[in-house]
C-alpha cells in the first residue's frame, strides 16, 4: 500500500487546522527556556499542586525571595578555575 497520498491530505488537513486555530490562540511557536534547571523543577512542582494562577504567583514569590546569587568574577575570593571550567 502506499500512504504517500493519504499522507498529503492529512498535512494539509492539519495545516488547515492550525492556520484557523492560530487567531484563536495566538502565536504558539517555541521559544528557548531561558530559566535554570531549578527554575523548570520548582515550577513543575508548583503545578502540580496549584492552580495556574496561584502557582505564577508562588513562583514569583519564591524568585523575589530567593534572587539568583550573581556569577563571581576574578576578583571575588570564592572564584574558581575550576568552576568556570565546569560549568
Amino acid at each position: 500500500m502506499c500512504w504517500g497520498k493519504d499522507r498529503e491530505v492529512f498535512a494539509g488537513r492539519i495545516a488547515s487546522f492550525i492556520a484557523r486555530l492560530q487567531p484563536i490562540q495566538g502565536d504558539r511557536s517555541f521559544r528557548k527556556w531561558k530559566g535554570s534547571v531549578l527554575d523548570s523543577v520548582i515550577g513543575v512542582i508548583l503545578t502540580q499542586n496549584l492552580t495556574d494562577a496561584a502557582s505564577s504567583n508562588a513562583f514569583m514569590s519564591l524568585a523575589a525571595k530567593f534572587p539568583p546569587k550573581p556569577i563571581a568574577t576574578e576578583n571575588d575570593p570564592c572564584y574558581s578555575q575550576e568552576l568556570v571550567r565546569n560549568t
